[in-house]
This record gives C-alpha cells, sequence and structure tokens, in this order.
C-alpha cells in the first residue's frame, strides 16, 4: 500500500509517501465521523527503514498535538 502523510517538519505543502505493505487487524466504522469514515489498525509487515522514520516522524507529531490539546 501507499499512504500520503503530511509532514510537520516540511515548510510547503508537499506530502511524503510511504510504501509498505501490511495486514489490516481491525476497521470499525466512525459513527460521530462527517465522512462516514472508518478507524482501521493496521500492522506493518514490510517497511523500508527510511519510510519507518516518516512514518515514526508523522506518529510523534500527532501524538505530541493530541496531548496538548488534552491539557
Amino acid at each position: 500500500m501507499e499512504l500520503m502523510l503530511e509532514m510537520p517538519d516540511t515548510l510547503s505543502d508537499e506530502t511524503e509517501r510511504i510504501t509498505c505493505q501490511g495486514v489490516v487487524v481491525r476497521s470499525k466504522r466512525n459513527p460521530d465521523e462527517k465522512t462516514g469514515g472508518y478507524g482501521t489498525a493496521i500492522f506493518f509487515t514490510r517497511m523500508s527503514e527510511e519510510d519507518r522514520e516518516k512514518l515514526g516522524r508523522f506518529v510523534d507529531h500527532y501524538l505530541a498535538s493530541e496531548l496538548l490539546a488534552v491539557l
């Protein structure tokens, strides 16, 4: 699969492309979602180290911003 991530540490509006393989381990409809989306959990089975680092930065930023919203 390919993931397109808007990276927080870039100054442009460009996205980072991550190519990986994985298995869907959970998928649940989000009834509160305006677009009717799904919450999906993926176990990544194959990803380059460079893409793993990009995904890690993206997740770290997201978790930090969620934590700040709670405080």
